[in-house]
């Protein structure tokens, strides 16, 4: 059966499609469950374990150079936008070894502008779907990320991005102006009021007058940019010492 459908292996695309989903989002055993429970199929988690590397390798060599993929970024439309964030995964090694590595990610998107929005409407407007998407990771640091980035940037065809979207991280904004040149930085809003929270729980012990000032603090961010938040911070100068660096940090 596998030489009359023109399969190269004993696994067909589906399944290895399904079988990566499952180990993208769980452990190898705890995939195997998922895929038993959820198509009937069953694959030890040692094998899972083998499938998902074979297909990762696969799928980069498939994307390595495809002329229809580059096209595609090509010819949609709007203007090109980067994603980036980091985060750390734990790594069990066949010999028994176990650590924690960093992860970089990154997303190259296309997206037409949307409509003019007033800063109230913050978390209720929408954007315009992305036309095309480019999503890729690197298990590694920084400044390996950094090189996959530029192979992207090539194998894409794109020159520069009109903005790039971050939680503030300096390694970022350096990586972004380092492969595309100069964009629009801009610091993400959920990520921004994260510190206020944070900010406002420092200066403020009841729970109601924190919120309160996060949402005012949230505004004012929204709408003046950093001009605003200094105005407001460096009228909070009569605070005690803790206070204080509760608004220094922030």
């Amino acid at each position: 059966m596998d030489v009359a459908f023109g399969m190269k292996s004993g696994y067909s695309t589906g399944l290895k499609r399904m079988a990566t989903r499952c180990c993208g989002q769980w452990s190898s055993r705890q995939a195997a469950d998922t895929l038993d429970a959820l198509c009937g199929i069953r694959l030890s988690p040692t094998t899972l374990g083998d499938l998902a590397p074979t297909t990762s390798t696969e799928l980069a060599d498939t994307l390595e150079n495809n002329s229809v993929i580059r096209k595609a970024f090509q010819t949609a439309k709007g203007r090109v936008e980067l994603d980036a964030d980091g985060t750390s995964i734990h790594l069990r090694y066949q010999d028994g070894m176990m650590e924690w590595r960093e992860v970089k990610v990154g997303v190259c998107a296309k997206r037409e502008w949307g409509a003019q929005a007033f800063p109230w409407e913050w978390n209720t407007r929408k954007l315009p779907e992305p036309s095309v998407v480019s999503a890729f990771a690197v298990i590694g640091n920084k400044a390996e990320f950094q090189e996959y980035c530029q192979s992207e940037r090539r194998r894409l065809g794109v020159g520069g991005v009109s903005s790039t979207v971050a939680d503030g991280a300096p390694w970022i904004w350096s990586l972004a102006e380092s492969v595309f040149g100069k964009t629009e930085e801009c610091l993400d809003i959920y990520h921004a009021a994260e510190h206020i929270s944070d900010g406002s729980k420092g200066v403020y012990r009841d729970a109601a007058t924190a919120t309160a000032w996060l949402e005012r603090m949230r505004m004012v961010l929204l709408s003046e940019g950093f001009a605003g938040m200094e105005r407001e911070l460096s009228a909070l100068t009569r605070l005690d010492n803790d206070k204080q660096k509760s608004v220094g940090a922030l």
